[in-house]
């Protein structure tokens, strides 16, 4: 066994002092003259050996004692054997120090973040090492970040500390699993038989995010340290910000998401940025594990191409204590929204419950479309004046017939490269499709009614699940049968064909088997009729414009340029970071790719040549699951302390910690003094029970100076005991629940004692707080509840105490202190408490005459500091009131500050309502303890009477 501190064994030599004091204590005895002693002489023979030998066991007790003490007090260590670690107990340890410095460890608290502790914690390490010691320090993120790009032995403590001074805090991620499996090797390769200790010392945040890796198998004579800290860190970041979905060119809209982690959430503010200066904020509602979002209104487009207008700028929540991923760089462009013509047969394509009004509704309603498409709506008579060269999709619905001149554009139209979708009508004659015939993508077959038209599947589009297709009918359809190289988008029930797409030329074709009439099918009146669209749509358009471009990157990934053929390439490109370095790229094979992604920002692109063009990349923090705080549950590795970080590696190098075990034995000998000391439980006399009783104060006080503050704290004071520390006095129990259970923390002193001083009842000067599962409960017939804000959700064990105490005799007391008509305390109350607490009674109003107003006091109404509610309110139980409910804010009468002045005035009735309130206060204390004891007729002369004579 050694020692951490071995020069407090001074204090052994104490351990002499109770055999000194028993032997110092011992008086010879004196003679005396008296009659015969026989008798006492054999009662003396027989007591005495039992005496002498409690008295030594007692001396031996306390002498042991104290030397555990003095033991532990030295920080005794048991030694590990020096075999299992491969060395004699005289060769040196080999240590791999790992220093953290993914961003999350800049998370700041008093000032100082978890990295700058971390990298004073390896210097400390290292400085202490001694001349046989040898170390390995790098640096790690989810990468080696040290110059040399990985672990290696330092050449001196020197350079170990040289690397970790020159460490600072990146812009990555944490993959603590790398880089322990690059420490496990490199102390596989060392020489076991010469190095007795083998350890690697981890100094990380040791947050879960880390560690979601697989772990490398570690030899067990390695010791694994690892840093720990106390808490767990609440923080809150942005998610993600891009393009939302309603945003376009005509009117752009960025989509924030915020989250945050740790035991508490807050309300913060998403700020915009848009060229450097701020342009907008909105709040955002982060609670713990819930998601914020909001959407914020963007400005005018950068200057540039007019055909893709782009965006770019940050947003930024308000800082918290890790400031690095409170920002986000965003970057993206819009193409124009695609353009569908809907071509129909006659003006009764629109009638309420046609197909026509349902695509007017969903592509061309007066608040605009709802898919992310534009449409016009022409008849097909009128086909020569559409431009077609505007439309990406041509719609040809509720056809009865396909003119010559109309039929040859539409397919020249699919052919270069543009879509057609074509929607029968329930008075589509068979030789519509004829003349279409050669385009389409299936034969269409004579019309069918289907006797279980319900259920509809989605084998070639993905997304559906969510949609319940089996909820859409399709009563009257076509038979398709669809041509070689068309696939089969949607299915009925049947496994019959009902969206069948196909190509044509450049372009695409898709063909819908039944009418979208009501007396068809119910598709547009279920939630997957927008779906369906978008995915006919998306399936007829297979070459286009390019639509919303999202330019953002993770830290650490290239800017990969490229360009068509056909496109003019630019002669250089000019990168220029946000730290404002400049770099230039010459395109090769239409390609250029840019690798300095290292630190998060807007990197702008300029491409120079005949007509320059900037273009700006986000990039950002991998935030996947970094920015997450909350530490791992079981990290694998021992810890350390920062606060005593020197003896928990000493502990953890040469041995086991063996001072809880020398507290146990001290815990054992002080329970052993109790009972050898006490004279009632030994038979004993007591006159040496007071000696002992003197000297076991002086030994508790030398247990508590002894141990330390890291072993022992001082007892906690309590102000509830049981029962019988309060014997048959009246106490005041409080229940604590709510962040505003104590309105007025001294309104109880001044009830109890005018209570004790006008009536018989016996007081205990001190309230009991206590919380709702609380055993002591049940051991006063009075529990008050008080507050003006909603309480939080109380659980079901919680509302079974409180049901226990109220169904078993006890009153509870609820107090609204707000004053005001409405209040979160009284909603709570009655929407949420009281159904959940007996859902099988009902709050009511108590009669003017209920016995509460008489029980001490004769009281003509209620009364308190306000007047919210002209009477009390109560749950009746069993014939009494189990819970008493005031909304005039009772206490609120009795509060005084430090001058004895009442803090509040009583409205409307000044001190004359003052003193009513305190009638009442008294009253509900005596009805607690008496119930309906004072509604006996025996008791109505006497407050007759009293009323007479004017008696308050």
């Amino acid at each position: 066994m050694t020692f951490t501190h071995p020069s407090l064994l001074w204090a052994l030599p104490l351990a002499l002092v109770p055999p000194l004091l028993h032997l110092l204590s011992l008086r010879r005895a004196r003679r005396e003259p008296f009659s015969d002693l026989t008798l006492l002489r054999a009662v003396e023979a027989k007591a005495a050996p039992k005496r002498r030998l409690r008295s030594w066991l007692l001396a031996l007790v306390r002498s042991s004692l104290v030397a555990a003490l003095a033991l532990a007090w030295a920080g005794p260590v048991v030694s590990r054997d020096p075999v299992a670690g491969g060395g004699d107990s005289g060769s040196g340890s080999s240590l791999a120090v790992l220093l953290d410095a993914s961003y999350s460890m800049g998370w700041r608290v008093h000032g100082r973040t978890r990295f700058e502790a971390a990298r004073a914690a390896g210097e400390s390490i290292v400085r202490g090492l001694g001349p046989t010691d040898r170390v390995a320090a790098a640096v790690f993120s989810d990468q080696w970040e040290s110059p040399s790009g990985g672990l290696r032995w330092a050449d001196g403590k020197g350079e170990a500390l040289e690397t970790l001074a020159k460490a600072s805090l990146t812009s990555r991620g944490t993959d603590v699993c790398s880089a322990l499996s690059g420490a496990v090797d490199l102390l596989a390769k060392e020489d076991v038989r010469r190095r007795a200790r083998r350890a690697v010392i981890v100094l990380s945040d040791g947050a879960a995010h880390g560690l979601a890796c697989r772990l490398p198998a570690i030899d067990p004579a390695v010791a694994v340290l690892g840093l720990s800290w106390d808490g767990v860190p609440s923080n809150a970041w942005v998610a993600s910000a891009g393009p939302a979905a309603e945003s376009s060119a005509k009117a752009a809209s960025l989509s924030v998401r915020g989250r945050t982690s740790g035991p508490a959430g807050r309300a913060t503010q998403a700020r915009l940025f848009l060229a450097g200066a701020r342009s907008g904020a909105v709040g955002l509602d982060l609670g713990p594990g819930r998601e914020g979002r909001a959407v914020l209104r963007l400005g005018p487009a950068l200057p540039g191409d007019p055909r893709r207008p782009s965006w770019a700028g940050w947003v930024e929540l308000t800082p918290d204590s890790l400031s690095s991923d409170d920002r986000w760089y965003f970057s993206f462009r819009h193409g124009r929204r695609p353009k569908a013509l809907v071509l129909h047969g006659s003006q009764d394509f629109f009638r309420v419950g046609r197909g026509g009004w349902f695509l007017k509704e969903l592509l061309g309603a007066e608040k605009g479309s709802l898919l992310g498409w534009d449409a016009d709506f022409r008849e097909l008579s009128r086909f020569n004046e559409a431009p077609l060269s505007e439309y990406r999709v041509v719609v040809l619905g509720d056809l009865r017939e396909v003119p010559a001149e109309a039929r040859a554009g539409l397919e020249d139209f699919a052919r270069s490269g543009g879509g057609l979708w074509v929607l029968p009508g329930s008075s589509t004659p068979d030789a519509a499709f004829d003349d279409l015939g050669r385009i389409l993508p299936a034969e269409v077959g004579p019309a069918v009614v289907s006797p279980e038209p319900f259920g509809l599947s989605a084998p070639g589009a993905a997304g559906f699940e969510e949609f319940e297709l089996a909820r859409v009918a399709v009563r009257r359809y076509r038979r398709l049968s669809p041509r070689p190289g068309a696939r089969v988008l949607f299915r009925l029930a049947s496994g019959a064909p009902a969206l069948v797409a196909g190509p044509l030329g450049r372009g695409s074709v898709v063909l819908w088997a039944s009418p979208l009439d009501l007396d068809s099918t119910n598709l547009g009146l279920k939630p997957a009729f927008a779906a369906w669209a978008a995915a006919s749509l998306d399936a007829a358009s297979r070459t286009g414009e390019e639509g919303t471009e999202v330019l953002q990157l993770r830290v650490g990934e290239p800017i990969a340029l490229s360009w068509k053929e056909g496109e003019p390439l630019p002669a250089s490109v000019k990168v220029r970071s946000p730290d404002g370095r400049l770099s230039q790229l010459y395109p090769k094979d239409r390609r250029a790719l840019y690798d300095g992604t290292s630190v998060p920002g807007l990197y702008s692109v300029v491409e120079e040549g005949r007509a320059a063009r900037q273009t700006f990349f986000g990039v950002n923090l991998d935030r996947a699951r970094e920015s997450d705080l909350t530490p791992a549950a079981a990290p694998p590795w021992s810890p350390l302390r920062l606060e005593s970080l020197e003896e928990d590696l000493r502990n953890a190098l040469f041995g086991r910690d063996a001072r809880p075990w020398l507290l146990a034995v001290a815990g054992l000998l002080l329970a052993l003094e109790m009972l050898l000391a006490f004279p009632r439980l030994l038979g004993t006399r007591p006159s040496p029970a007071r000696a002992s009783f003197r000297t076991l104060s002086g030994l508790s006080a030398l247990l508590v100076l002894s141990c330390g503050s890291e072993a022992w704290a001082a007892p906690e004071v309590v102000s509830s005991t049981g029962s019988a520390a309060y014997g048959d006095r009246f106490v005041w129990s409080q229940l604590k629940l709510g962040p505003d259970w104590d309105p007025y923390p001294q309104a109880h002193a001044e009830v109890l004692e005018l209570f004790g001083r006008v009536t018989s009842v016996i007081v205990w000067p001190e309230r009991r707080v206590l919380s709702p599962e609380d055993e002591l409960l049940f051991e006063s017939p009075l529990l008050i509840l008080a507050g003006a804000g909603a309480p939080p959700a109380l659980t079901e064990r919680q509302l079974r105490s409180l049901r226990s105490f109220v169904s078993g005799g006890g009153m509870l007391w609820l107090e609204d202190v707000s004053g005001a008509g409405s209040s979160p305390f009284d909603r709570w109350v009655r929407a949420a408490f009281l159904p959940s607490l007996l859902p099988e009674a009902e709050l009511a109003s108590l009669p003017s005459d209920h016995v509460l107003y008489k029980t001490f006091f004769f009281l003509r109404a209620p009364a308190g500091r306000a007047s919210v509610r002209p009477s009390l309110e109560g749950v009746v139980w069993g014939g009494r009131v189990a819970v008493l409910y005031s909304r005039n804010d009772i206490l609120g009468a009795w509060a005084k500050d430090g001058l004895g002045r009442h803090l509040f005035s009583c409205a409307p009735g000044g001190e004359a309502q003052r003193h009513n309130t305190r009638k009442l206060t008294l009253n509900i204390l005596m009805y607690s303890l008496t119930g309906s004891y004072k509604a006996d007729a025996v008791h109505q002369p006497y407050l007759l009477e009293k009323m007479r004579l004017g008696v308050p």
